[in-house]
């Protein structure tokens, strides 16, 4: 009785004396947008990743929308020969800020930013908060159609795009 009375206290002591976690972490991750007035949530598997060498940074953020009978993907990328950091990214400045959005599970339907030499709804993108653990941010501009170099002059145009993920 004595020896798990002990066991017991020991237990219950190891327990109590462990300190919680300073910065709570959200589970909420999501990227979302509007496209042609509909509301796109790119919600599943949705998550950043932060890479540098040597003095080249990049920082892409990655979304998969499964509401759909077709599953859409987007992919929201940022370079830089800087740290990246708080700020506007856009796609005027070459390797800055580019997207790529795939919609459906056709390789042929495949858009991206930059592609046209003179967009008028320009990529941009505009990180409103980074940690190591966390990134928010705004992005709206012009995807156009992978085929745009062979005539295919279909464009894509995102509106109130936003974004909170986490890092991995």
């Amino acid at each position: 009785m004595k020896r798990l009375f002990v066991l017991s206290a020991f237990a219950l002591t190891a327990l109590t004396s462990c300190k919680k976690d300073e910065e709570v972490i959200s589970v909420r991750s999501y990227i979302k947008a509007t496209l042609n007035g509909k509301q796109l949530n790119f919600s599943s598997m949705s998550t950043a990743t932060s890479i540098s060498f040597d003095k080249d940074y990049m920082l892409s953020v990655i979304g998969i929308d499964t509401t759909t009978t077709q599953p859409s993907a987007i992919t929201l990328r940022l370079t830089s020969s800087n740290p990246i950091s708080e700020g506007t990214y856009t796609s005027l400045t070459p390797a800055n800020a580019t997207g790529i959005f795939n919609l459906g599970d056709s390789l042929s339907k495949v858009f991206e930013t930059g592609i046209a030499e003179k967009a008028v709804h320009p990529f941009s993108m505009k990180i409103t908060s980074l940690t190591e653990r966390e990134v928010k941010g705004t992005f709206e501009g012009e995807f156009n159609s992978i085929g745009y170099a062979t005539g295919d002059t279909s464009k894509l145009i995102f509106t109130k795009g936003e974004f909170d993920v986490l890092v991995q």
